[in-house]
C-alpha cells in the first residue's frame, strides 16, 4: 500500500469515527455554529442525521481501503460528495430564507 493511500485510509477512518461519535453524542465541534437561534435545534438535528448516514460510509471505506482494496476510494468518494450535495440542497431549501433574513455569513 502506498503512503498516500494509507494516509487517506486513516483519514477516512478518523472522519468516520468522529462523525459517528458526533451523531451518537449529539455534541462536538461541528455543533458549535453561529446559526440563528430559531433554526439551530433543527439544523443540528439535520446535521446529526447526516453524520449517522455518512459516518459508517466513511468508516467502512477507510477500513476497506486500509486492507488494500483501492477501488473503495473511487466508489466511496462520489457517494460522499453526493451526500454532501444533497445535505446542502436540503439545508438551504429549508433554512435559506431565514439565513438571508439574518444576513449572516452564509
Amino acid at each position: 500500500m502506498s503512503d498516500l493511500f494509507g494516509f487517506m485510509a486513516m483519514f477516512q477512518i478518523l472522519i468516520g469515527v468522529y462523525a459517528l461519535y458526533a451523531a451518537f453524542k449529539g455534541e462536538g465541534r461541528m455543533y458549535k455554529n453561529d446559526y440563528p437561534e430559531e433554526i439551530k435545534p433543527e439544523a443540528n438535528k439535520m446535521l446529526r442525521i447526516f453524520c449517522f448516514v455518512m459516518g459508517p460510509v466513511m468508516l467502512a471505506s477507510g477500513i476497506l481501503e486500509y486492507l488494500g482494496l483501492k477501488w473503495t476510494y473511487w466508489v466511496t468518494m462520489p457517494i460522499v460528495f453526493a451526500g454532501i450535495a444533497v445535505y446542502l440542497v436540503i439545508f438551504y431549501k429549508r433554512f435559506g430564507k431565514i439565513l438571508k433574513k439574518h444576513k449572516n455569513k452564509f
